[in-house]
């Protein structure tokens, strides 16, 4: 990928042939595809401007054509990417000359193209919308754009992403043209001075990674480095890479401030001055001295190369001093090499192989040999990995030196090897090509077979990989007995540390959980004075036995279980592990190294048993003599002693031995000369040594001791009482033989009445005797189900002995009822109480409600909390319930909990009923006017002019209520049940208390003046929008005055309306509000009032988030602050994934807000409402309309899909939404996408059906749609076809918008049409019985809303609401939504929980055809 300015003048003349809007195409198309090429689709879109008025169809048919034409004019290449068609220019002269001809050519078509192709493909690294950066997009628009020049060729050469190898190349054509005249000669030297200093810098390391045509600088560099010395800097350092030392004479020079230490060493290397290159190379790496460091572990010295330099020095170091090579390792391995860049891997696998070659051993290698061939040959042959030319050619050459002989090289693509040699050799990189051909000859040499003879590329008088890697004299047994002899003196140092001190490290013997199988780990003993997570021990310790905090007896367990057998393969023998572990202090549970395991040795008996005829005589059953150990119980694991006498006994007795009864005297002979040598134990009493006895203890044990991430629960008997066994209840031997005080004594066991103890054991406890299937274990999967079993074994009269392993203990410390709490409450700041008390556990135990409520913050759905470590109380359904609301809407400090007055009336209530309370006379006084207010029948206003219905009167008396104890309130009732008169009703009220203020949208702003004046006719309402001195009006403002403001005034003149006190702040239709993050919320938070007041019949749109905002400005403080309320109910709502969890919060959510908010439906309290009929209209796509949203849909979908598959790409979201908007556009009517249509949609086409049967029958309609271009095309098809209309979107002037609504009422218009977003809420329009929405809206609730302008008090005809929606789009599935998003409004109230939002995926969804849409 070089410049040749030759083939560039010959696709010039090339193009000269072709007529001149071809040239425009071909350049365009060239320009759009670049060197790393693009979609059709892209191209598609980057040249439609050439082919406006053709279809869609049509046009995709062209684009194919006129690629067609380029690719057999050998001007494109075609190549395919998951069946995709993609196309790249052949070279970069192409791309260089369709850049030329646009910088010279630029026309309205043109222009245009450009423009697409800019915002389609930008130039920034960063641009959102595309998954890689593409060089030609930089370079394109530093060219041809005059914006942001320095910024964009900053990005351009600063680049090291994916396809920046041709980068200085691509740049150094470009300049080419530049002084050629091709180009404007000042755009490069008009950039900013530091880009141009910074320039050669940037060359250096693109010289470096063997990417720049080194032909190319010679005639270039002069016009591109404008300072001397670095100018000769560069050409000396190309010199050495080029091999001319003569030229370059090793005189880097030492002015400039460039990497010296890389480049001289470098050339100290390739001229064979190995000394003078290492010592480079070492201060480099910030390596002091090889021999004193090269023990070290780490060094805050160190620094981390490039793999090239890096792969130079190990090169260095095993040349000249091969005994230091350990400090490689030991850097590789460092924590400095962890943070750096620096691929590890290659580097070990670089000097592995090395290794190996010199030494033919691969001892203090990181890989064993035979991984190392699998690694070397995967990153030789990875194509989508780039190596360094020094390190390609040191892989290639040591795999075939050491393995060659050992396999097949013709089964190796090498392919690439020889290509990479000529490009290097081509751009001028002697060296480079010269190591790389001896590479590729030594693969020959081994087998490969290619067409490729490279020899003469091998430069013999300079440096060659058979210089620098050479073969060791050493004897393998010599570099084996030197690294003993390293082993010895680490061994003394590790003997000298270990005797310092306590010991800061120990050897474990972990058991499995499950398995009788146990293993050494180590453990390190950490600053904080804990030990480390235990980690496996690595063989090679295991083999040498030096692990650090080994005790006496570890020697000797490894000594007899580790067995070594050449070359380094170990066998570890278990059972020679457990011979020597009884007694041992550190052997744990694999679980939980805190647990303590017991291992006791046993001896193995003789049993001897009777039936009617004969005596038998046998070993334990239950124990394998070949391998004596038994699990006694989780945390208690008996090795029985199985000596030579038991292995003699058992090779000649493999079976029971039986004796008939007639040899009684013989066999008690026989039995005593066996007691000397092996334990008998002879259940028969006849035959039983003398022994003494003890009577068997029937108490219950229960063992909890831990498994993985469970707690085993384990009901035992233990005989002896205070010593082992444990013995199963009601099984196993009824006489029992064991060692007591050094003592063997006999214990007889009655069966019988175990069983009767257990199975009254077990009816107390109901829990544990539902689950119980004969074994008496019980998993216990948490702590949670660990307390309930303690709980439950505190029931009964056989109160169980209960033991914990060593290192594990739970205690319950009792039951605690509401009775038990002592809450103290106190005014600590305006607006909150504070919270704070005791608890009473027991007469011994105390602790604080704050501590108890932070400790059941942790886990609000456990009845169980922690108190002190492992000690916890069990609380009652009540409390623990009373805690969770007390908790989710408090607000945690440092020494207490806060919690909002508000939440007095609902939440903290409930607890102060029964818990004892303290409090100040501020918590008195607030419940004395909450009762009294409670009690009160609050009179309408005198002057009011209307007739409330009883619902309207208790709305009132609810708003007065809350006034009265100064809370906010949300009226929340549906759409047309009157909230703008219930709301004017509470401000007439108090209007004496000074002025109210109304934030209403601007639709609906006239509509409260006509309210005031007539309901009302005592205030004065003044319009903020029709003051000609807003400010003044504002500051005159008083008792009886109400200001109405629109949203959009509200944030151009809010400095005067925050200052101001109002009486009341109404916010109408107060899900304007509703996003926390607008300007306009946090204004509208910012005014002051006595009462604040929301009205909206949509309190949640979408989501739980806006109901916290809302409620902010109510009640601030009241649902906590957005972190809390987004923990303790969002994510436990709609996230946790448990219902009983989201359940739970939900409750308290609903408690917490149901004083404040007051919601009624339509069918709850109007019963002379007219009946409602809603249905959909189906709408058929014509052919021509299906084939164009088909293609749209599959663009969209594969652009989408694109950006999703991409790394880069975090979130679609927004790109997936714009997609959708355009497929519902195209259902609504194709221009409003293809502006070039002609034809009437199928959409209007119904709609004007619809319409004349509807003035047929004497009926008038309302028309929403969110979309004002569909309007517009509506309007004027109603035009053409005769009917009178009314019109109102968001640009519709306020006294024109009350005009067409009072002529439209009067029987102005056969239809109305309104855009749903300027007028779906607040408008009265009765006058129309039907309602067609012609397009879905995500939301149901704000096309409701939109229907409720005709269907609320005052209308009295049948209404009829029909939504057209378009058959197998997106519009079906919209509507699909509808169905959850109705629930989302009263979700607090029926429990649901599906107050969420559409995830990406989840919109994509609705560009996939055929996908069902939600599971919801």
């Amino acid at each position: 990928m070089t410049f040749n300015f030759d083939q560039f003048r010959s696709i010039e003349q090339q193009f000269a042939l072709f007529n001149t809007n071809t040239q425009d195409i071909y350049a365009t198309v060239l320009l759009t595809v670049g060197y790393r090429g693009e979609a059709r689709s892209i191209i598609e879109g980057v040249i439609s401007p050439f082919f406006y008025q053709m279809s869609r169809s049509a046009l995709k048919n062209k684009i194919e054509e006129i690629c067609d034409e380029l690719c057999q004019n050998s001007l494109l290449v075609e190549f395919e990417i998951q069946n995709g068609k993609y196309y790249h220019t052949p070279s970069l002269e192409h791309y260089l000359f369709a850049l030329y001809y646009l910088s010279k050519n630029t026309d309205d078509q043109l222009f245009n193209c450009l423009k697409i192709l800019r915002s389609t493909l930008p130039p920034y690294i960063e641009s959102w919308g595309r998954s890689e950066y593409k060089l030609e997009n930089g370079l394109r628009d530093f060219v041809l754009d005059e914006n942001e020049q320095a910024y964009v060729f900053n990005q351009f050469i600063n680049f090291d992403g994916v396809g920046s190898s041709y980068k200085m190349n691509l740049f150094f054509g470009y300049h080419q043209l530049v002084q050629l005249g091709y180009f404007d000669t000042q755009k490069y030297f008009n950039l900013e001075r530091e880009i141009q200093q910074n320039f050669p810098f940037r060359l250096i390391k693109e010289i470096e990674t063997g990417d720049v045509d080194l032909s190319l600088i010679d005639q270039l560099l002069p016009s591109l480095v404008l300072d001397k010395t670095l100018l000769q800097y560069i050409k000396d350092y190309i010199a050495v890479i080029q091999l001319d030392f003569d030229r370059s004479i090793l005189k880097l020079s030492n002015d400039i401030e460039v990497d010296l230490s890389q480049h001289k060493a470098e050339a100290f290397f390739v001229s064979k001055k190995y000394s003078e290159a290492l010592k480079l190379y070492s201060h480099k790496a910030g390596i002091k001295d090889l021999s004193k460091e090269k023990s070290k572990k780490s060094s805050k010295n160190w620094k981390i190369c490039r793999i090239d330099e890096e792969a130079t020095l190990g090169t260095l170091i095993l040349k000249l001093h091969p005994e230091d090579i350990q400090l490689q390792r030991n850097r590789y391995r460092s924590t400095t090499a962890k943070k750096s860049s620096l691929n590890t891997k290659i580097a070990h696998i670089l000097l592995d192989l090395q290794m190996i070659y010199r030494n033919n051993t691969a001892i203090d290698c990181e890989h064993d040999k035979y991984t190392l061939k699998t690694l070397a040959i995967e990153l030789i042959t990875d194509s989508s990995f780039k190596l360094h030319p020094f390190i390609l050619a040191n892989l290639t050459w040591l795999l075939v030196k050491i393995f060659g002989e050992e396999f097949n090289l013709k089964s190796i693509d090498f392919s690439s090897i020889p290509q990479e040699i000529l490009r290097l050799s081509k751009y001028g990189y002697r060296w480079y090509a010269s190591i790389l051909a001896e590479a590729h000859e030594a693969l020959k040499e081994g087998g490969y077979e290619d067409e490729y003879d490279l020899s003469y590329l091998i430069e013999d008088d300079y440096i060659k990989i058979s210089d620098f890697l050479s073969i060791s004299e050493e004897e393998e047994w010599e570099v084996v007995l030197k690294k003993i002899n390293s082993l010895a003196e680490d061994f003394k140092k590790n003997k000298k540390q270990s005797s310092r001190g306590k010991a800061e490290a120990r050897l474990l013997w972990v058991v499995s959980d499950h398995q009788l199988y146990v293993q050494p780990m180590e453990q390190t003993k950490l600053k904080s004075g804990k030990w480390s997570k235990p980690k496996k021990v690595s063989d090679r310790k295991l083999m040498t036995k030096q692990i650090k905090g080994m005790l006496d007896i570890d020697q000797d367990i490894l000594s007899k279980a580790v067995k070594t057998y050449g070359r380094g393969y170990i066998d570890y023998d278990v059972l020679e592990v457990w011979k020597l572990l009884p007694g041992h202090p550190n052997v744990v549970l694999e679980s939980d190294d805190n647990v303590s395991v017991i291992v006791e040795k046993r001896p193995m008996e003789l049993h001897i048993t009777d039936s009617e005829e004969h005596y038998k005589l046998f070993f334990d059953k239950e124990v394998n003599i070949d391998f004596p150990v038994k699990r006694e119980t989780a945390t208690r694991v008996i090795y029985y002693d199985v000596d030579k006498n038991i292995i003699s006994w058992a090779a000649n007795f493999p079976t029971d031995v039986i004796i008939p009864k007639s040899a009684k005297d013989q066999l008690k002979m026989v039995v005593s000369s066996l007691g000397h040598s092996i334990n008998v134990h002879s259940h028969v009493e006849e035959i039983q040594e003398e022994l003494p006895e003890v009577k068997a203890d029937n108490s219950v044990h229960a063992l909890l001791s831990p498994r993985g991430n469970n707690i085993l629960l384990e009901i035992f008997m233990k005989p002896y009482k205070t010593h082992p066994p444990y013995v199963t209840p009601a099984k196993g031997k009824e006489v029992l033989v064991e060692e007591i005080d050094r003592e063997r004594t006999r214990c007889k066991r009655n069966l019988k009445e175990e069983e009767k103890i257990i199975s009254h054991f077990l009816y107390q406890r109901p829990q544990l005797e539902s689950t119980h299937d004969g074994h008496f274990a019980w998993e216990l999967r948490d702590r949670e189900e660990t307390l309930s079993a303690l709980l439950e074994l505190q029931n009964g009269d056989i109160q169980p002995v209960v033991e914990w392993p060593k290192g594990v203990r739970f205690k319950l410390l009792g039951n605690v009822t509401t009775s038990s709490v002592t809450m103290q409450i106190q005014n600590k700041k305006r607006d909150w109480f504070a919270i704070g008390g005791d608890v009473k556990i027991n007469e011994e135990v105390v602790v604080s409600l704050t501590d108890l409520m932070k400790q059941f913050k942790n886990d609000p759905n456990s009845k169980y909390v922690e108190v002190k470590e492992n000690e916890f109380i069990a609380l009652t359904d009540q409390l623990r319930k009373q805690l969770q609301a007390l908790t989710s809407v408090s607000v945690e400090d440092k020494l207490e909990f806060r919690v909002h007055k508000m939440a007095s009336y609902g939440v903290l209530n409930a607890l102060t009923k029964e818990a004892l309370v303290r409090s100040d006379d501020s918590w008195k006084s607030l419940q004395s006017k909450i009762e009294a207010s409670n009690g009160k029948v609050f009179p309408l206003p005198n002057t009011l002019q209307a007739d409330l219905r009883d619902y309207q009167q208790d709305g009132f008396q609810w708003l007065s209520r809350l006034s009265s104890w100064g809370a906010g309130a949300c009226l929340a009732d549906d759409m047309g049940l009157g909230k703008t008169l219930q709301g004017l009703a509470i401000m007439l009220d108090k209007a004496s208390n000074g002025p109210s203020i109304v934030i209403a949208p601007t639709s609906v702003t006239f509509n409260w003046i006509s309210e005031i004046r007539k309901f009302a006719p005592t205030i004065t309402p003044k319009l903020l929008s029709a003051s000609t001195n807003r400010d003044k009006l504002i500051k005159e403002a008083k008792a009886y005055d109400i200001v109405i403001c629109s949203y959009g005034l509200l944030q151009t003149n809010y400095k005067k309306l925050v200052e101001k006190e109002w009486n009341i702040v109404l916010l109408d239709e107060a899900q304007a509000i509703k996003n926390k993050t607008t300007k306009r919320s946090q204004i509208a938070k910012q005014l002051n009032g006595e009462m604040r007041i929301i009205t909206t019949g949509t309190p949640i749109e979408n989501n739980l988030a806006e109901l916290w905002n809302l409620f902010e400005f109510i009640n601030p403080g009241l649902l906590g602050n957005w972190e809390s309320f987004n923990k303790n109910f969002i994510l436990r709502i709609t996230e946790s994934g448990d219902e009983q969890h989201a359940m739970s919060a939900k409750k308290v959510l609903r408690r917490l807000i149901a004083p404040f908010i007051l919601r009624r439906k339509k069918s709850e309290v109007l019963d002379e409402l007219p009946p409602k009929t809603e249905s959909v209209l189906s709408v058929n796509f014509s052919d021509d309309e299906l084939t164009l949203f088909e293609a749209h849909r599959r663009t969209a979908l594969e652009e989408i899909e694109g950006i999703l598959k991409s790394k880069e790409q975090k979130d679609a979201t927004l790109q997936v939404l714009a997609e959708l908007t355009k497929l519902r556009q195209l259902c609504c009517h194709p221009q409003l996408i293809d502006h070039t249509w002609s034809v009437q949609g199928s959409k209007v086409k119904l709609l004007l059906e619809t319409l004349h049967e509807l003035k047929k029958g004497g009926h008038r309609a309302l028309i929403f749609s969110q979309f004002v271009g569909f309007l517009q095309i509506i309007k004027s098809a109603i035009e053409n076809e005769g009917f009178s209309y009314q019109y109102l979107d968001g640009s519709t002037p306020l006294k024109k918008r009350e005009k067409g609504i009072d002529e439209f009422q009067k029987g102005l218009g056969d239809v109305f049409l309104i855009s749903l977003k300027a007028g779906g809420t607040g408008l009265n329009l009765t006058a129309a019985d039907y309602v067609i929405h012609m397009d879905p809206w995500w939301n149901p609730a704000v096309e409701d809303q939109a229907t409720d302008r005709a269907y609320r008090i005052g209308q009295d005809r049948p209404v009829t609401v029909y939504r057209m929606i378009t058959k197998d789009t997106i519009e079906e599935k919209m509507i699909a939504l509808h169905a959850d998003k109705r629930e989302l409004a009263d979700d607090l109230l029926s429990g649901t929980s599906k107050a969420t939002k559409l995830n990406t995926q989840e919109l994509l969804k609705l560009l996939q055809a055929n996908e069902t849409l939600l599971d919801v």
